[in-house]
């Protein structure tokens, strides 16, 4: 009965152990599994690191740290490769806007000579195709506005007043040419813009 007992202790001891281990095992997995996550969310240089010493998770670990690094490789590739593009995307609209604006001005200046019908004709088709490709461009321009923009914005306390007072004092000159005068009235609290336009009749 004593070597029953014996083995009874030694086979407890052993399921002890692997209980431990499969705990450590677990952990592990864990651990592997929220790293992997975290590196896939954010940017970041660093690798997965474990706390086990064991050789089969070791063995994981540095295989999924070396799809990491190639996967970071490429990223960086990716990202170089769109910001090339959007440069690229940049600078034809900006070369595209310069003759186009010289083609308008001088459409604009064989308008005003003497020329035939057919000539005229001609000069119509080539304004029509003119202006089409002026707005692709310009929207192929806003285009590379947007996309260049940071990816996140910082956000800022702006006065509405401030603007408002800018963009009317901006075009002063046009509402004079059309007969309006705007007026700006500041309240005493200074919460409260006021704008009033006198318009003569017809405007």
């Amino acid at each position: 009965m004593l070597w029953l007992g014996i083995v009874c202790a030694i086979l407890a001891i052993i399921i002890v152990i692997l209980l431990i281990k499969i705990t450590l095992l677990h952990r592990t997995a864990d651990e592997i599994r929220q790293g992997m996550a975290e590196r896939l969310e954010y940017n970041t240089n660093t690798l997965i690191s474990i706390s086990s010493n064991d050789r089969a998770m070791c063995k994981l670990t540095d295989s999924i740290n070396k799809e990491l690094r190639l996967l970071r490789k490429e990223r960086r590739r990716f990202q170089s490769g769109n910001r090339e593009l959007k440069e690229a995307i940049t600078n034809i609209s900006h070369d595209l806007r310069t003759p186009l604006t010289a083609i308008c001005g001088y459409l604009d200046l064989l308008g005003k000579e003497k020329k035939s019908a057919a000539a005229m004709r001609y000069i119509s088709l080539i304004e029509n195709r003119t202006q089409a490709l002026k707005q692709l461009t310009e929207e192929l321009f806003r285009y590379s506005i947007i996309t260049s923009m940071p990816e996140s914005l910082s956000l800022m306390d702006v006065s509405l007043n401030s603007v408002l007072e800018e963009s009317i004092a901006a075009y002063y000159t046009a509402f004079k040419g059309r007969g309006i005068v705007p007026t700006i009235i500041r309240h005493s609290r200074g919460a409260e813009l006021c704008r009033q336009f006198k318009c003569p009749k017809g405007i």
